[in-house]
């Protein structure tokens, strides 16, 4: 299956999950990111769209605990924004809320776990985005703990990778812990 085809595939796995379900998965899928007990002294995670898991509560967890991180889309480039409760957000590219403030690139932030979206993810820690590129060039330039974040009906048996493309450390849904 080609990285378009399962692209859609999982997008119409997507539609199936009512509000209810993806919240109480995304609960799940929180508490199991934070039973990793990983030590983290400054994070990069994403505001969610309605499709990805949610990740409002793992922000205000980690801003008790650590330096936050969130993206803004420049052109190519991922870069970062420090953020706390004062932050003003902006919708940017691709329908994103994010952050207003000093713009970062990933060397400059000293970034210690990046929590990321996936489309799908397999049991090899292969990450499946949305096929813009983002990350893995975000990852090229962070060495840091990559946890990607997705609902159990994104896990799929295989993905088909690039050399460009960067596995993760750990894959978490609402049923499992991929290590």
């Amino acid at each position: 299956m080609t990285k378009e085809q399962l692209r859609r595939e999982i997008r119409a796995r997507l539609k199936t999950m009512t509000v209810a379900d993806k919240k109480s998965a995304s609960e799940k899928v929180a508490s199991n990111l934070l039973s990793l007990g990983l030590e983290v002294k400054s994070v990069c995670i994403y505001n969610a769209l309605d499709s990805e898991v949610a990740t409002e509560a793992l922000i205000g967890y980690f801003m008790r605990n650590a330096k936050v991180y969130l993206p803004v889309v420049r052109g190519e480039d991922m870069l970062l924004v420090q953020v706390d409760e004062n932050t003003r957000y902006e919708i940017g590219d691709y329908g994103i809320s994010e952050p207003k403030g000093e713009e970062l690139s990933a060397d400059q932030a000293d970034i210690d776990l990046c929590v990321t979206p996936m489309l799908a993810g397999d049991r090899k820690l292969n990450r499946l985005g949305k096929g813009k590129g983002y990350y893995d060039r975000f990852f090229e330039k962070c060495e840091c703990v990559k946890v990607g974040l997705c609902f159990d009906c994104q896990m799929v048996e295989d993905i088909a990778t690039e050399p460009w493309d960067k596995k993760m450390n750990y894959i978490v849904t609402d049923k499992e812990i991929v290590k």
